[in-house]
């Protein structure tokens, strides 16, 4: 298998350190993102168009405003938000479906819960 290679600024050839998956927090929302490590960055940060277009993320460049559409309209379902925890540590193996069992902190009754996993975890994967 090839390495990927990726394109720099200048036209270089750079080959990424690895993937890894971070909490980011956006509108005071926080959410896991999985990023590709690159060496020797000109900047802090460089969000992909992948990245972009998982968040459906609005760039307005007339206002210099980049807006994360699906983010702001979670708030919507519940202002609250419902923190859930799962029973039991397990693994979900890649390209997989796992039913867990989970808890809501806060419930005060047997509620059932439909847990969505985030499309953004699943850009490279291709699900």
């Amino acid at each position: 298998m090839q390495p990927i290679l990726y394109i720099g600024c200048e036209g270089n050839y750079v080959k990424p350190l690895g993937k890894c998956v971070l909490q980011l927090t956006i509108n005071c929302r926080t959410q896991p993102f999985q990023f590709t490590v690159m060496p020797k960055c000109s900047h802090d940060v460089i969000l992909g168009f992948d990245f972009l277009k998982a968040l459906e993320a609005i760039l307005d460049c007339g206002r210099a405003e980049l807006i994360f559409d699906e983010l702001l309209h979670i708030e919507e379902i519940d202002p609250q938000g419902i923190k859930l925890y799962v029973m039991s540590d397990s693994v979900v193996p890649a390209r997989s479906c796992k039913f867990l069992t989970v808890q809501a902190r806060d419930a005060q009754d047997d509620t059932d819960f439909l847990v969505e996993g985030k499309k953004v975890m699943c850009i490279n994967q291709f699900i």
